[in-house]
């Protein structure tokens, strides 16, 4: 039996906060959300909780906005997630029987989802209310990827992990994001907003790769958000992703394949690595990995 989602609705709770809310002053509206929501994708952390306040008071303003979309909930959303996650399936030789959660909720219009496992339980969680259905078909696979890759590779599941561990997933997810919905310009796999963090990634890549390097086997939210959420070493946010991105790119470029990656343990992710980025950062060779497609023709 190939991999199915069990869909969860999240938007009519949002809707309901929202009345509740809307002519609420920030301290009540705060409150209401914890009470009646409570659902970003933010780390699970003193910081992440600070941080989902301040996205829900900068972005409170815009939600009339998308509020038609919001209220047509789930069945309103594309493309169709069962389609992307068979695409996923397919790109990483998945051949196992999974059931995931797929929870549909609204975000803090900030285009931001994320995937979990938890020993025999895993979930997508997808924000409804800010994708284009174009940025949809990238990112979708992403999720997907995420939770695929925890089931080959036998990761236990949980927020806390090494920063190696951070890398392989975060670059797993991104080249097969790009391998199920080629022909977009590199950048829209990495980000939503433009090519100018791509370029600055190059720019900076060697001080990318030094900071990384040096706390590659520690396993701390400190380090983890220092390389996602957080201003990193090199100034800039996210930059786990791009050396996640460039060490995978680089593996396969070695000659391992998407499928063959998602099956390496755990325990080997420190030195393939550490190996990649050590090369990576005297070289600065582009990845020369392509997938069908890639040159703009589907």
């Amino acid at each position: 039996m190939p991999a199915t989602l069990r869909m969860v609705d999240l938007s009519p709770r949002f809707i309901r906060f929202f009345e509740l809310a809307e002519s609420a002053d920030p301290e009540t509206r705060w409150r209401l959300w914890l009470e009646h929501y409570n659902i970003a994708a933010v780390p699970p952390t003193e910081e992440g909780r600070a941080l989902a306040r301040s996205l829900l008071e900068q972005n409170w303003h815009r939600y009339p906005e998308v509020m038609d979309r919001i209220r047509q909930g789930a069945a309103g959303f594309r493309p169709d997630p069962q389609q992307a996650l068979d695409a996923t399936a397919q790109a990483l030789g998945f051949d196992q029987d999974l059931s995931i959660l797929f929870v549909a909720f609204v975000g803090m219009l900030d285009r931001n989802a994320w995937a979990a496992s938890m020993g025999e339980h895993t979930a997508v969680h997808f924000p409804i209310e800010s994708f284009s259905e174009e940025e949809a078909s990238v990112f979708l696979p992403h999720e997907f990827a995420h939770v695929l890759h925890d089931r080959l590779s036998g990761f236990p599941g949980g927020w806390l992990k090494s920063v190696a561990t951070l890398l392989m997933q975060e670059g797993m997810a991104i080249w097969t994001s790009r391998a199920v919905a080629p022909g977009r310009e590199e950048w829209h796999y990495l980000t939503l907003d433009g090519p100018a963090w791509v370029e600055r990634c190059r720019e900076r890549e060697k001080q990318i790769f030094q900071g990384v390097l040096a706390r590659l086997q520690e396993v701390s939210a400190d380090a983890l958000q220092t390389f996602t959420t957080r201003t990193g070493p090199a100034g800039l946010e996210r930059e786990g992703y791009w050396a996640g991105y460039r060490a995978v790119g680089h593996l396969l470029d070695s000659g391992f394949t998407l499928a063959q990656l998602a099956r390496m343990p755990e325990g080997e992710y420190t030195t393939r690595l550490e190996a990649a980025l050590q090369v990576l950062t005297t070289s600065h060779a582009c990845p020369n990995v392509t997938f069908k497609g890639d040159d703009g023709e589907e």
